[in-house]
């Protein structure tokens, strides 16, 4: 079997016969296989580029290829006449067989052979490795043709059960060169793999096994990975991990993941003269506004570190991250994955990384998470959040690509990006015809960290404003599905007809810091953020500075030996002013809340007005409550109403009676057709949130009366009912829910996995609600697995 390592950790697979067909004979390392001793003469290496025109430079041979290609538009939409042409460099290199050397051959063909009319380039160059396995077959014979070389060229000496296919295979570099060719990789690979199948079907796995691989503390620190699984395993069946991982390097600032935040992160800690690493698992910077296809911004604060990066094309801006980094002295490993991290009890002093030369080590004074999904912070022992019962994740695409295109954007079910079975599942799910398919989910939410702070939708509504400020956001509230927060139950995002309004937000540097952990900072999708806050940070504007501040505050805590927590935030502020991301007056701003009293006092007398001062109101709830209670007690008919919804939705009961009276007086009248009014909301839909979230007998009997009279009639009353419900855990529930969710079983939507919740919360014995969310939590729908696996542990 081997260990993989993937965005959600590590895990063994039992096997009966493993194929190494990794670039660098990853696996064949691990497991010192013997190798031939390498050869000191020069290699060719190649690399196939896209372009109007090829590069010019001297030691570099171009062949142009009779490929025919077609040249798309900006949005991959529609044909043009421009030109476009494959070519073919090479050169001649004496590169070495390690990480080094590697990275440095990818290094020349992206920066000294770079042009502005480059459209698409491979990931890797490819070079003739240097030397071979020893393998079990006779003899040095230069065998020429891959369809009837023996395959045991491909079966190292001294380890059964694997088999090496590939560069590294026992014959002639010569051959190796010829058989790296992808017709030459297809006839081999099919013989090889009839072979083995027939092979493995009379074998059986082993009984004992061990894994060369880490678990024990050493001179780096502690070792954590995410080792769950990509799904809960019926047996339970573990592995133990029994050696120590090398220590790659070491560096003042580490960060992990290139992408919109992850590469400006590195190019600020560089032009600080910090020594900084940047681990990408692809071979380009700058994430899904790069290779995710999203090359032009749609909103956001286009200020700073943003306004300096160009938009498309994609290459290009992939250059410029590259470039900037790299003239500022920073390095950047691709094809590498950081799948861990190691901590020195509660401070996180390196990442756990495999490169395409195997697992290590890198060691940091500051770590940068910027995986987009707070993956090392998670595996480092933060707590984090991701999927709500409401199960409201937002929207995802999978990018095609066209040559010339930068912008191809789009909206598909919500998917894990980090989940290797979900991602896998949705690419099938997209047959997409295009020339090619973007490398990078582009997902709008993701698994956020538990900071320091949270930033609220609340915040950005009231225009809060705090003493550490870092970013300036702005959008038109960019939401690709349905919203959670109490806010949300009476008030829409945007009023009928006001669909262009902007919003606009600060967000404060405790934001990026993992309550309870030092030495890492959390930029991306992953940094703590209520969902429906998420709108307004999320555009690339704000995730580019969001980075770009991070990185800074990286390097001061490095150079001064304190941790990110410990910097001088004032100090961070005055260089973001300096970056012109942030305006002159933000550092001298103190927090804004609590809201003063006459205007806590003047929104709760406007809340009857289509609940005008709503958004401070619920900012403000210890000083809101009494004013609440008592304009409540002092009114009659809808503005009473109104009052009694606001308290609902805060958890207070003192307008229960009304709102027992409102769900009594609908079902008399027995209307319950879905209605939006003037201000976008549905009335039925409000008094049913109010009467959930009050959690009073009384009025969990009437939202159970109205379900059963027929009032769920829309997507929102049924969230309001299955989720209010569940948070309320009265049992009295659980008959209407299990009748709900026996309608929904097998449906595998959403809808079921959220009665499945609520019943578990209202009646943990339940049998259907137990095995639906074990059948969901083995499904390849990630964020629906994650969900059920939570409910199930709890």
């Amino acid at each position: 079997g081997l260990v993989m390592s993937n965005r959600m950790g590590s895990q063994a697979v039992r096997a009966k016969v493993v194929v190494d067909a990794t670039e660098f004979a990853v696996l064949a390392r691990a497991a010192q296989v013997p190798f031939r001793e390498a050869s000191a003469q020069p290699r060719t290496v190649r690399w196939d580029v896209i372009a109007e025109k090829p590069a010019a430079e001297a030691d570099l041979a171009v062949r142009e290829l009779p490929i025919p290609l077609m040249r798309y538009d900006l949005t991959g939409r529609a044909a043009t006449s421009g030109k476009a042409t494959w070519f073919e460099y090479s050169f001649p290199t004496q590169t070495s067989d390690d990480l080094a050397g590697a990275m440095a051959l990818e290094m020349k063909f992206r920066s000294q052979f770079y042009t502005d009319a480059q459209l698409f380039t491979a990931d890797r160059p490819v070079l003739t490795p240097p030397r071979s396995i020893v393998s079990r077959a006779p003899g040095s014979v230069a065998w020429t043709d891959a369809s009837i070389l023996p395959l045991a060229v491909c079966q190292p000496q001294g380890r059964d059960g694997l088999w090496v296919l590939g560069g590294y295979s026992d014959v002639s570099r010569e051959t190796a060169g010829k058989l790296m060719r992808p017709v030459s990789q297809l006839a081999l690979g099919a013989r090889l793999g009839e072979y083995l199948g027939k092979e493995a079907a009379g074998k059986e796995l082993a009984k004992q096994v061990t894994v060369l691989a880490p678990s024990q503390p050493n001179a780096a620190g502690t070792v954590r990975e995410s080792l769950g699984g990509l799904r809960p395993q019926p047996d339970g069946d573990t592995v133990r991990e029994t050696a120590a991982l090398p220590v790659l390097g070491r560096y003042d600032v580490v960060v992990v993941g290139g992408g919109t935040s992850g590469a400006p992160a590195g190019i600020a800690a560089a032009r600080q003269g910090a020594k900084t690493l940047v681990i990408e698992h692809l071979h380009g910077l700058g994430g899904v506004g790069t290779l995710g296809m999203i090359g032009k911004y749609w909103y956001g604060n286009r200020v700073g570190f943003a306004a300096e990066s160009p938009q498309n094309p994609i290459e290009k801006r992939m250059h410029f991250y590259l470039s900037e980094l790299r003239k500022a002295g920073g390095e950047v490993w691709f094809g590498s994955l950081g799948c861990g991290a190691v901590t020195d009890g509660k401070r996180v002093t390196g990442v756990v990384v495999v490169t395409p030369f195997g697992k290590g080590i890198v060691e940091a004074k500051v770590v940068i998470d910027g995986t987009g999904n707070a993956e090392i912070a998670a595996a480092a022992g933060a707590e984090t959040q991701f999927v709500e019962p409401f199960f409201a994740v937002q929207n995802s695409h999978i990018p095609p690509r066209e040559v010339g295109s930068s912008y191809m954007n789009g909206n598909r079910r919500a998917i894990d990006a980090a989940d290797p079975l979900d991602v896998t599942s949705a690419m099938l799910d997209f047959a997409a015809q295009s020339f090619d398919r973007g490398q990078i989910i582009a997902s709008r939410e993701r698994q956020r960290i538990v900071g320091d702070y949270e930033l609220d939708w609340l915040d950005e509504l009231n225009g809060r404003t705090f003493p550490d400020s870092i970013v300036y956001g702005n959008s038109d509230y960019d939401s690709h599905g349905y919203q959670i927060h109490p806010y949300f139950m009476l008030r829409p995002p945007r009023v009928p007809g006001d669909y262009k309004r902007q919003f606009y937000g600060y967000l404060p540097y405790r934001c990026l810091l993992p309550k309870g952990l030092d030495g890492i900072l959390v930029v991306g999708l992953g940094i703590s953020v209520h969902r429906d806050a998420l709108p307004i940070v999320r555009m690339q504007p704000e995730l580019q500075n969001i980075g770009y501040a991070a990185g800074l505050a990286a390097a001061m805590a490095a150079k001064t030996d304190k941790t990110p927590r410990e910097i001088d935030v004032k100090h961070l502020q005055a260089e973001l002013v300096r970056a012109k991301i942030l305006d002159q007056a933000v550092p001298a701003q103190q927090d804004s809340y609590p809201a003063p009293a006459p205007e806590l006092a003047k929104a709760v007398t406007s809340l009857p007005t289509a609940y005008n001062g709503l958004g401070l109101v619920l900012a403000n709830p210890e000083q809101a409550l009494p004013l609440l209670r008592a304009a409540y007690d002092r009114s009659t008919g809808p503005d009473r109403l109104a009052y009694a919804h606001v308290l609902g939705i805060m958890g207070d009961a003192h307008g229960a009676d009304a709102l027992v009276a409102a769900a009594k007086d609908a079902l008399q009248k027995g209307q319950f057709a879905y209605h939006r009014e003037a201000d976008g909301m549905d009335r039925l839909d409000q008094l049913l949130w109010a009467l959930g979230r009050c959690h009073q007998p009384q009025a969990t009997a009437a939202l159970i009366a109205l379900a059963d009279a027929g009032a769920i009639t829309s997507a929102s009353r049924f969230r309001a009912v299955v989720v209010s419900l569940g948070e309320g855990k009265d049992k009295a529930a659980a008959p209407l829910l299990h009748k709900i969710l026996t309608g929904k079983e097998g449906s595998n939507d959403p809808n079921e996995l959220m009665v499945a919740c609520a019943l578990r919360q209202c009646d943990p014995t339940d049998t259907l609600a137990k095995e639906t969310l074990q059948r969901i939590a083995q499904s390849t729908n990630g964020p629906q697995a994650r969900l059920a696996q939570r409910f199930l542990a709890e």
